[in-house]
């Protein structure tokens, strides 16, 4: 097996705008004042923004010279993203990005949906004004994308909302179990996927804008159902386009 990087493991961000672009000199994703935490976002955004393909070989030395940094803190970010399933450690063989089936998608996807309306509940019971005014903005700046066709500059925003919404909540716990159960689901695969869907990214949009209005208003219940009914049907497109996946010979990604 050749090691990283090459094609095999980075791919050429699509123009989603979803996670950050390359940047030319790798080492400057890396704060030097905590390198640990550090390697670990910095390994975890590129495997949630597809320049690490699901089922890629890794390798700590490629990632040792990528990064400017030693094998020690490679090692120990990998294993920690092997306990948020974000990769696969096989002694003796190597380290792969994961892949995930049709079946876990279908089991994962209600569990975020119980969590994302939990979230939006206690938001709509605590409805901090500044967070309001943010979760507005967004909105607003969504509705705007998606009526000039800017569903790339949406797909970010997309993040903005959801991250609001759990902020909103003011519940760590809450927000460290919705951040494990998303790095399962490669959230950010899946947005892009979800918003490819035809006419997907304006039904999206109409309901971030229920769900927000519903939370301005001060009703859980309705803030709680809102969401939970937004993110069941971001599931059924998702899944639309992972069996068309599935189905379809794999798109080259490398621009070559």
């Amino acid at each position: 097996m050749s090691e990283i990087p090459d094609p095999q493991m980075f791919a050429t961000p699509l123009s989603t705008g979803l996670g950050k672009p390359p940047v030319d000199n790798a080492s400057s994703r890396i704060d030097v004042s905590s390198i640990q935490d550090q390697v670990v976002n910095a390994i975890r955004d590129m495997l949630l923004a597809g320049e690490i393909q699901p089922g890629a070989l890794i390798t700590e030395s490629a990632l040792s010279e990528l990064f400017g940094v030693s094998r020690t803190p490679i090692r120990e970010a990998l294993k920690q993203l092997q306990v948020e399933g974000l990769v696969e450690i096989r002694p003796r063989v190597g380290t792969f990005a994961s892949k995930r089936s049709l079946e876990e998608a279908q089991e994962i996807s209600p569990i975020r949906e119980v969590l994302e309306g939990l979230a939006a509940r206690l938001f709509a019971t605590h409805r901090d004004p500044e967070l309001l005014a943010k979760l507005e903005q967004a909105v607003v700046g969504s509705e705007a994308d998606v009526d000039e066709g800017r569903i790339d500059a949406y797909a970010l925003k997309v993040y903005d909302f959801h991250d609001l919404i759990l902020e909103g909540a003011a519940s760590p716990q809450l927000t460290e179990v919705h951040r494990r159960v998303n790095n399962k689901m490669a959230y950010h695969r899946k947005v892009f996927r979800t918003l490819n869907q035809v006419d997907r990214p304006r039904h999206s949009v109409q309901e971030h804008r229920e769900i927000f209005d519903h939370i301005r208003a001060g009703e859980p219940e309705a803030a709680e159902e809102a969401m939970r009914l937004h993110v069941r049907k971001s599931h059924v497109q998702f899944m639309k386009a992972l069996v068309a996946q599935q189905t379809l010979p794999p798109l080259e990604l490398s621009g070559k």
